[in-house]
């Protein structure tokens, strides 16, 4: 919704967006990944990583981690949002500029677990802020190059703290997806 559909036409925003079919990495904008993950801003700073290929950086330019903190608010609270407000805001702008894209989405969503007849509406969500880390070779993480053979299926935590030398903005994100686009 922030960094792609500015920058995509919806359908290959959607086409980027792998996580929903299993893809290690949630999108991929040709030699560019995005692994986004949410977590309470209330809990302990630390991420967890489902897979040695996650944050995997190899054949890729340019690798970001997207970190939202997302905070459970009372269900009569005037302000947040529910999972299909957002699934219907990011639809809704989606519709706006190319209506053939809708299907796309929702099969995106049901591959992702949303189902628009269920009933998210006991889950209010305000979110606070976002952080957009580099990652790089020195970034704290595992992958398949340092996993020992016979070693699979590795699921870790991260403490964001140690992530902090590696902070940038969303201006070099979205700068590395211009560059992308352009062949810059």
């Amino acid at each position: 919704e922030r960094f792609l559909l500015p920058q995509l036409p919806p359908i290959d925003a959607l086409s980027a967006w792998g996580g929903p079919y299993g893809n290690p990495k949630d999108f991929e904008i040709g030699r560019i990944s995005i692994e986004a993950k949410a977590r309470r801003g209330a809990a302990r700073p630390f991420i967890t990583i489902s897979s040695e290929y996650q944050l995997d950086e190899t054949g890729v330019d340019s690798f970001f981690l997207h970190v939202a903190e997302l905070d459970r608010i009372p269900i009569d609270a005037d302000s947040g949002f529910t999972l299909t407000d957002a699934a219907n805001r990011v639809g809704q702008t989606m519709r706006e500029i190319d209506e053939g894209s809708m299907d796309l989405f929702d099969s995106l969503l049901t591959s992702a677990g949303f189902n628009w007849s269920d009933d998210y509406s006991p889950w209010r969500w305000i979110e606070g802020p976002s952080r957009i880390y580099s990652v790089s070779s020195d970034f704290p993480r595992i992958t398949p190059l340092n996993v020992r053979t016979g070693v699979v299926d590795v699921r870790y935590s991260i403490s964001l703290v140690e992530c902090h030398p590696f902070l940038t903005d969303e201006t070099n994100l979205v700068d590395a997806i211009r560059r992308q686009l352009h062949g810059g």
